[in-house]
């Protein structure tokens, strides 16, 4: 059963159930009029069946909830159908479905009222004929980075008579989400890095060499693979020789995103938190134009999984769309991990042939992290924020420590 059932009928009215038999037995021997009768019992049926109606609708209507994703960027608007499904035959002329929503979505076709804690109550009317199937569309407008979905839906059916009413509180959650992309800001300078674009680049020294980038020939030897003749040039010299190929070294991204102030004594998000997530969200666009594989990591836990946010090195429009998805699940009212703890684990796990690209606060515990990250031979590159732009810049070991923000 997926309601929840709280009929209301005030108390006069509850006990018309014991008193209109009686009356109309008292009618039916002192009362001579046929109308005055008959209108008793018209009061009697109308009365039962709307009782009975209260009392058992919670059997006879549906909600069908089929799970659905909305992805949308702010200003951006889509609809959310809310699907009625009524068995019985007995129809509904007056009722309402409300429900209440995080102020990440606005609902523009519904009567809403501002409840708080960043959450407002919307109310719609509805009605249905028997047996029937009814849709309904919420539209909605993206207002700002997250994801909401609609809960404590509640279904109110009234009598026609407006005197009670039975209300139907849906027990599970609401299964169509919507998920609010963040908005990407630009950072200058980032160009710096397409020089690396396709994950690729060519070094002096490297274990792994590009068959694609042919560098010359020289003479063959007995160790040579047969692959790697060059029969052109062989044919040319009257002599075998051995294709020479580009050395090259593999290069990925590793997005370090701290959400928290860099403070002894602060556990706090950082009153810019939301920008280092837009430019967070600009450095996974810029990878994925450039085909430049990335990692994602931050110090907070992501509360559909209870994990750590973490994404795994990947490229292409899958990682890209999971990436953003990610970035818009990150809720100040989470679980954060504290920076000591957070850079502890990353030396454990990072990829020293990769590029860090830091985004976040800077303090003393971040630039010690990086620091010593660099002093391994990491190429590092942090993004500093002012008040309305970002730049990146590479990494150095006299790196200024960023005000607490």
């Amino acid at each position: 059963m997926m309601w929840e059932k709280e009929v209301h009928i005030p108390e006069i009215f509850k006990h018309l159930g014991y008193i209109l038999p009686i009356v109309f037995v008292l009618t039916y021997f002192l009362v001579s009029s046929p109308f005055f009768l008959y209108s008793m019992f018209f009061i009697f049926v109308i009365y039962g069946i709307n009782y009975y109606n209260l009392q058992t609708i919670h059997n006879k209507i549906r909600l069908i909830d089929k799970k659905k994703t909305i992805r949308l960027f702010p200003n951006e608007m889509a609809t959310i159908p809310v699907v009625i499904k009524h068995k019985g035959i007995i129809p509904l002329t007056q009722g309402h479905i409300s429900f209440q929503c995080s102020d990440t979505i606005k609902c523009l076709n519904t009567s809403s009222s501002i409840e708080g804690n960043n959450r407002s109550i919307y109310k719609f009317p509805i009605s249905y004929q028997y047996k029937s199937m009814k849709s309904y569309s919420i539209e909605i407008l993206a207002k700002k980075r997250g994801t909401a979905n609609l809960q404590n839906l509640e279904l109110k059916a009234i009598d026609p008579f407006y005197i009670s009413y039975s209300s139907l509180l849906y027990k599970y959650k609401f299964r169509t989400e919507v998920i609010v992309f963040p908005e990407p800001k630009q950072i200058a300078n980032v160009n710096m890095l397409t020089k690396m674009k396709g994950g690729d680049y060519v070094t002096h020294h490297s274990l792994f060499e590009d068959t694609s980038l042919i560098r010359g020939a020289r003479e063959y030897t007995v160790n040579d693979p047969f692959s790697r003749v060059h029969w052109g040039l062989s044919a040319k010299n009257n002599t075998l020789m051995t294709k020479e190929f580009d050395k090259t070294t593999y290069v990925k991204w590793t997005i370090i995103l701290n959400v928290l102030l860099d403070h002894p004594s602060s556990w706090s998000f950082s009153s810019k938190f939301e920008d280092y997530i837009s430019y967070a969200t600009y450095m996974c666009q810029y990878a994925h134009k450039f085909d430049i594989p990335f990692e994602m990591y931050s110090n907070v836990v992501m509360n559909y999984n209870q994990s750590q946010f973490h994404i795994e090195t990947g490229k292409g429009k899958t990682h890209l769309l999971k990436s953003m998805e990610m970035l818009s699940r990150i809720s100040p009212g989470g679980f954060s991990i504290n920076l000591l703890p957070f850079y502890t684990s990353l030396k454990r796990k990072l990829d020293q042939d990769g590029i860090i690209i830091y985004i976040g606060n800077q303090g003393d515990k971040t630039v010690n992290f990086l620091s010593s990250q660099n002093q391994s031979g990491t190429t590092i590159f942090t993004v500093d924020v002012t008040d309305d732009s970002a730049n990146l810049k590479p990494f150095t070991m006299s790196a200024r420590r960023g005000s607490f923000a």
